[in-house]
């Protein structure tokens, strides 16, 4: 499979506090990689309490990198998901070691 979709921008999540301050978490880029969707589906999320409240499923496939870890957060066209899952192994068109990774992220909110 091409990964042809784009780049994608995987994010860790790190503290930016000074030492002996509360805690200050912040995202910060950590690898770009080209990416290839698998499939996208769109649910309603009734365990946020928020009426009206999506989530958005994504599974895309990227380059194989350890340092790729559950909880980072992966910003595609703009929009930052966190991944949920992590399947690492090997294309079966080309041999190239791979990541697919399954995100979730806030599809819209909707005020009623």
């Amino acid at each position: 499979m091409q990964l042809t979709d784009g780049i994608c921008e995987i994010k860790r999540i790190v503290n930016v506090a000074e030492a002996g301050e509360e805690p200050r978490r912040e995202a910060q880029a950590y690898i770009d990689s080209w990416y290839a969707t698998l499939d996208c589906a769109t649910s309603n999320a009734p365990e946020t309490g928020v009426q009206g409240t999506e989530v958005e499923t994504r599974r895309i496939r990227v380059l194989d990198d350890e340092r790729i870890m559950l909880g980072q957060l992966v910003t595609l066209n703009d929009r930052d998901y966190s991944i949920t899952r992590i399947f690492r192994g090997s294309d079966s068109d080309n041999g190239m070691r791979i990541c697919d990774l399954t995100l979730e992220g806030a599809a819209y909110d909707t005020i009623i």
